[in-house]
């Protein structure tokens, strides 16, 4: 039996009674060992990124139970519901959260200002066993955004102690190719020796703390006071001016009174070469040169091109900045976080910010323009090569997707230019939708050449469909989808409205964005006409699904004054869809268009400041106007859902 409480708060302690920690009446216990507790700790920023790791401790041990206990000092309630909820979710975990008392607050706060660290909860492990319940003899602490655990865990959390604090890991760093280093604690060694560069090697941590399993009794029964970790610490910054964090002021408050285990129990493989991995890691940690997992998202393809790339350019991993490196066996890692990601509520939130900091900071210094080669931009530049000044019938975007385009399209020079999409807030409006909710259909009305559907990651098992009737575009959108490897995008070269039949549109040869249809009768001047089949939402969707109940749908349209009759076509099937959102340029739309826009739905505007979706409130066309020419406002584009 679960607790009925929305968020645990069995653990805070009575400072004023000093009371010891109550246990909640369905904790378990018994055949403990059939239950692996675990427990992380951190501060409330990108603390719902911890949903992760508990997704890889309940993937990876479908046959246990797992005890997730949060210890924290700050947490925001709303994060901490969603916790549990999501543990609620889950068939095997259990989520208790750990609020650490004020008593002991201003001890990790003076911890966190000598060594000089950015949290003070990286220190609140040292006091697990004054809070965890008498009766759990051992836990596994693991970092909180950083790890994640790729296979069981039962050895390391069963091994026998003997007779020491911890079970840890060595740490990796400019001392890893020397001998472990077993030593007393910091102050007697160094009464013994005078020797303060092995002290400043004991501050660094002589184990890694990003996953251990921590003797409970032991603390018990020989627990140090915080107030003796401080004194530590503040001998070690006035004896060797050493920085620290919670893995070196233990080492130089104990010394090596620990047990080691195998690199696999927490492997950060930044250490390692492509050719000499841990073959079964069952944590993986990323750590040093590694980025945190949740900065970067790489898809398929961008995956094997690096890859080559790397291996091409026979210079080693690739640089970000002066210290963190991405090399070749890095890719797999990544994925495997973001695997496990895809299967919590976290993932919607944070994917965009991923994808944009993977392409500033990784595609974009790669990725040239010319022919889609990967080029590395000038030294020191982090720009992407320029392409030549002849036209060019391809773009290899950041996602690493060539993108074709007509030689004599000026839109298509100008797609060549920028490196494979025009209008950056437009696509961050897009993907803000698509992680928005679960769509099952994706239809791009006016795909152009495609640069909406292969700039950012599609729904997750959604159905794509784009429609492109500009037969001169439509044959290099269907070159661009079929060497992308996107199997799930149907194409279609028919044009929507709001009957079905024959239309006549008019291309314009020169910047295929502004083909379009008739508008009142007029003939468009120097435009190519060619007749092409319509077709209207309605009829779509009564084709890809049995029911309208069937379809969450989410909808692009950018067809050049045309978008209230494609609107029309979807307006009889509307109200049953399960849900409906729309991206649809308005900026060149009239009055009228604008007023039944009003009409029939809600409106928001992508706010470029806030970076996300907000409300627009307007009664009337000249109300709409005003509000998307708010300054903070993209005013390009509005995102249409039900009222």
């Amino acid at each position: 039996m679960r607790p009925i409480d929305t968020v645990r708060r069995f653990f805070a302690r009575d400072e004023e009674a000093d009371s010891p920690a109550r246990t909640p009446r369905d904790y378990l216990t018994g055949a403990q060992y059939e239950t692996i507790n675990v427990m992380t700790s951190c501060s409330n920023e990108r603390a719902e990124v911890i949903q992760v790791l508990i997704c890889s401790l309940s993937e990876t041990h479908r046959n246990q139970r797992i005890n997730f206990w949060l210890f924290h000092t700050s947490i925001n309630d709303e994060k901490l519901s969603e916790f549990d909820r999501y543990c609620r979710s889950l068939p095997n975990v259990d989520f208790f959260e750990v609020r650490v008392g004020d008593k002991h607050l201003p001890h990790f706060e003076e911890m966190k200002r000598i060594g000089g660290k950015p949290d003070s909860e990286r220190f609140l492990w040292f006091v697990a066993h004054e809070y965890l319940p008498q009766d759990l003899d051992r836990v596994v602490y693991l970092d909180a955004l950083d790890t994640a655990v790729v296979d069981d865990l039962t050895a390391f959390y069963q091994a026998d102690f003997d007779g020491k604090y911890l079970l840890v890991c060595r740490e990796l760093n400019k001392w890893t190719n020397e001998p472990q280093l077993y030593v007393e604690p910091a102050r007697e060694f160094f009464d013994r020796t005078q020797d303060k560069e092995t002290v400043v090697r004991i501050s660094q941590g002589i184990f890694n703390s990003g996953s251990i399993v921590i003797n409970l009794n032991k603390f018990r029964a020989e627990s140090l006071s915080l107030t003796h970790y401080c004194e530590v610490a503040q001998w070690a910054k006035d004896t060797v001016g050493a920085g620290f964090g919670d893995q070196g002021l233990w080492s130089l408050t104990h010394g090596s009174n620990f047990k080691l285990m195998d690199d696999r129990y927490n492997y950060r493989f930044f250490s390692y070469g492509p050719k000499s991995e841990v073959s079964n890691p069952s944590v993986i940690h990323f750590a040093g040169f590694a980025k945190k997992p949740f900065h970067l998202f790489f898809t398929p393809k961008q995956t094997k091109d690096l890859i080559e790339h790397i291996a091409k350019a026979g210079k080693g991993p690739i640089m970000m900045g002066n210290f963190h490196r991405l090399d070749s066996h890095y890719f797999a890692h990544y994925e495997k976080w973001w695997d496990y990601c895809k299967k919590t509520p976290v993932f919607s939130r944070i994917i965009s910010s991923a994808i944009d900091e993977t392409n500033d900071k990784v595609i974009a210094p790669l990725w040239g323009a010319n022919h889609g080669d990967v080029v590395l931009s000038p030294a020191g530049t982090g720009a992407a090569a320029k392409p030549k000044g002849k036209s060019l019938d391809n773009v290899v975007n950041p996602q690493g997707i060539r993108v074709y385009v007509d030689e004599n399209d000026t839109r298509g020079q100008k797609l060549v230019a920028a490196g494979g999409h025009l209008n950056p807030e437009t696509m961050r409006a897009w993907k803000l939708l698509i992680l928005e909710k679960r769509w099952t259909h994706l239809l791009d009305v006016g795909a152009n050449y495609g640069e909406m559907l292969v700039h950012t990651p599609l729904p997750i098992g959604a159905k794509v469909f784009a429609f492109e009737p500009n037969p001169t575009i439509l044959r290099r959108l269907r070159r661009t989808i079929r060497e992308s490897g996107l199997a799930n995008i149907n194409i279609i070269g028919s044009a929507m409205s709001d009957h079905e039949g024959v239309q006549t549109l008019y291309v314009d040869p020169k910047w295929s964005g502004t083909t379009r249809f008739s508008r009142d009768g007029d003939t468009p001047k120097n435009y190519k006409p060619v007749e092409v089949n319509t077709t209207t939402l309605g009829t779509v969707l009564s084709r890809i699904a049995d029911r309208p109940q069937d379809i969450s749908l989410l909808l692009k349209i950018d067809v050049e004054g045309h978008e209230v009759p494609v609107l029309k076509g979807l307006i009889p099937v509307l109200p049953s869809l399960a849900d409906f959102e729309c991206l649809i340029e308005v900026v060149h739309l009239p009055d009228g268009d604008l007023d039944f826009l009003i009409q029939h739905f809600a409106l928001r505007g992508y706010n470029k400041a806030q970076k996300k979706l907000v409300p627009l409130s307007a009664r009337n066309a000249k109300e709409l106007r005003e509000a998307m020419k708010a300054p903070e406002i993209y005013g390009q584009d509005a995102v249409l859902s039900r009222k």
